[in-house]
């Protein structure tokens, strides 16, 4: 396979709609993680997995397959389904370092995924990555650390489910990217949704909770949105280089800051926003330099 070559400065137009896709995305995740927070009041977060896959499923069965029916036979099946076990675990890893770690410990060790993803790209790729994308992300990552302030933990169980996400959260992405070079965007998305979603039915029977009428509109809520947000994400990275479209994964912070303070009455302090300042400034530089 060729690897795919392409300029840290001159990329091509288009993929400067990946950089909208990708902060789009991070606002509807950030919009899935607040409904998520209010419901594990009433339901386990297990339940809540198999409700962000389930429902994604059923909605790509209902309204995608009857009209796409070319997305059942994937032409690079072993990627596309790879994919999606990177997907599984990167839900289920994160799930349980949340048990067992702060959650601001573990959103500060994510923030070194797109510098995972980043040298990935050269070797798994062939993509060349420029000092100017580094530089951005290593601003990003410094402003990141502003908003989060993350206490220093030893290293224990939750700690080695977080790093095992953020591996493979990367993997994912890159794969999102290889997947793009022989499936569109609904057969991914679809064959994603047939494999989490068979795998979180297989444990719903130990942590079931019959849910009232309000439980069932937020389930499908959850459901919807993230579906949505899954589309943004992986039809971002059609547009443009793994490199150049994961440094807009930061802008999630910004989104989770305004979150907290209109739904949870969580004020960001100074330093916070100094450190949202540097992230879009950041992403803005990038998206001038390398969207155009």
């Amino acid at each position: 396979m060729t690897a795919l070559q392409i300029s840290p400065l001159h990329v091509e137009p288009s993929a400067a709609r990946g950089m909208v896709l990708m902060t789009l995305s991070m606002m509807l995740f950030v919009s899935v993680d607040s409904m998520a927070r209010s419901m594990t009041q009433d339901f386990p977060v297990l339940m809540i997995v198999w409700a962000r896959f389930f429902v994604h499923l059923m909605l790509m069965g209902v309204f995608v397959v009857p009209r796409h029916q070319h997305i059942l036979r994937p032409k690079n099946r072993r990627v596309i389904y790879l994919r999606a076990l990177m997907v599984f675990a990167t839900t289920a890893l994160a799930v349980a370092a949340f048990q067992l770690m702060p959650v601001a410990d573990f959103h500060a060790m994510g923030l070194i995924a797109p510098m995972v993803v980043t040298a990935l790209c050269a070797p798994l790729l062939g993509e060349r990555v420029g000092r100017r994308a580094w530089g951005c992300i290593a601003v990003a990552c410094a402003g990141a650390a502003l908003v989060v302030k993350p206490g220093v933990t030893s290293l224990g169980l939750g700690t080695l489910f977080a790093v095992g996400s953020i591996i493979t959260f990367a993997f994912s992405a890159i794969l999102t990217r290889v997947a793009h070079r022989h499936d569109e965007v609904l057969t991914v998305l679809f064959h994603s949704g047939l494999v989490c979603g068979t795998l979180s039915c297989l444990v719903l029977p130990f942590v079931w909770v019959s849910p009232d009428l309000e439980g069932w509109l937020m389930i499908l809520a959850i459901g919807g949105v993230s579906s949505l947000a899954q589309y943004c994400s992986v039809t971002a990275f059609s547009y443009g280089p793994a490199s150049m479209i994961m440094p807009f994964n930061y802008t999630g912070l910004l989104w989770a800051t305004l979150a907290g303070v209109l739904f949870f009455g969580e004020y960001p302090d100074s330093l916070t926003v100094l450190g949202a300042m540097i992230i879009a400034g950041s992403a803005l530089y990038l998206y001038l330099r390398e969207g155009r």
